[in-house]
């Protein structure tokens, strides 16, 4: 009886041990993981269900305000924003801009951090990034906001 117990602990001891290796292994290939599967553009809003939908049937959803603006993530940790259809882009357009840019960082915790520029000022945007399926979910527990984002796939600067 006593050595079935020390197997069964000493089995306990190498799952474990093999865990915590393959979550520190796991964690340092993450980072990277998630920084390269970060570039690209993205929507907010956009499902799964939506994404499926044919250009026209996604451009109708976003004049009805359903779907939000729109987040180009660069390799070059540049990043753009377009804001969605209605007020907040009618109101860029107004100064002449069809979007706003800045620069993006991903820390090995999962925080994403935008500063974003326009005319002069400066402001930055911190939130936790994770996955859900192939969306990105970014929560900003200071607010406690949590937005998802669908891969983008459509013209830039978006058609309103």
């Amino acid at each position: 009886m006593l050595h079935s117990s020390l197997r069964a602990a000493t089995a306990n001891l190498l799952v474990c041990t093999l865990l915590a290796a393959a979550c520190a292994n796991a964690s340092s290939e993450t980072a990277a993981d998630n920084e390269a599967r970060l570039v690209g553009a993205w929507q907010k809003d956009l499902s799964p269900q939506l994404s499926q939908l044919s250009p026209d049937r996604r451009l109708a959803a976003a004049r009805a305000g359903l779907l939000g603006a729109i987040i180009v993530y660069r390799a070059d940790h540049r990043v753009e924003m377009y804001p969605p259809c209605g007020a907040k882009r009618d109101a860029l357009a107004a100064v002449g801009l069809q979007s706003v840019s800045g620069a993006w960082t991903l820390s090995d915790a999962g925080e994403l951090t935008m500063s974003i520029s326009m005319m002069g000022k400066s402001q930055d945007a911190r939130a936790s990034l994770q996955w859900q399926d192939e969306q990105i979910v970014l929560r900003d527990p200071s607010i406690g906001s949590m937005d998802k984002f669908g891969r983008y796939d459509g013209p830039l600067p978006p058609a309103c």
